[in-house]
């Protein structure tokens, strides 16, 4: 079977960003400074070791640059939230579903779109025994609540999509390592 070349294009980029991710929260944390470099037995002595920080910070802005490309290419980030959305209208649905076609009340199906997904929402008729004195009355889930539902569902879903998966080890958690090495570099220059 013939390797994917996207994919091992994909696995080096991966590779080369979290080390340089993890150099750079090494190096930030710890307050390292190099002042000399060995080239093949020879040693040179920086005079400006800030200069070399710049380095770094500029390899990090290329490998994160790579990285990004390449999960382009192989479109992993959109397979994982597309089913993390999948997980969680799956789940808005269960919801609505059980909440409304429990009861024994007359019920018309509408769709509704919350949170960039489309939800199938149960509009239903309460029928009395008087109905003749009162009419039927009508209700319907408050528009908010099923909006508070499906943000809910949707930040459950990172979590358990990314305990099902590996996308998000291969994916995201890089991102999340540039995040953190960006994070450390500017704090320095926030103070």
């Amino acid at each position: 079977m013939k390797p994917d070349k996207d994919q091992d294009h994909f696995v080096k980029q991966r590779r080369n960003f979290i080390l340089i991710s993890l150099f750079i929260i090494f190096y930030e944390a710890a307050g390292l400074s190099i002042q000399e470099i060995n080239f093949f037995g020879n040693k040179t002595t920086i005079d400006n070791p800030e200069i070399v920080t710049k380095a770094i910070y500029l390899i990090f802005a290329y490998f994160f640059w790579r990285y990004y490309t390449a999960c382009r290419e192989v479109s992993g980030v959109l397979d994982f939230f597309s089913a993390c959305n999948s997980w969680a209208e799956q789940k808005g649905q269960n919801y609505l579903n059980e909440k409304y076609t429990k009861s024994e009340d007359e019920h018309t199906k509408y769709t509704v779109h919350i949170a960039g997904r489309d939800y199938l929402i149960l509009k239903y008729l309460i029928v009395k025994k008087r109905t003749r004195e009162f009419g039927p009355v009508e209700r319907t889930e408050s528009v908010h609540a099923l909006k508070y539902i499906a943000i809910v569902y949707t930040i459950l879903s990172y979590f358990f999509i990314a305990l099902k998966t590996s996308k998000f080890s291969e994916y995201i958690l890089p991102y999340i390592l540039g995040l953190i090495a960006i994070w450390t570099i500017s704090k320095d220059w926030i103070v």
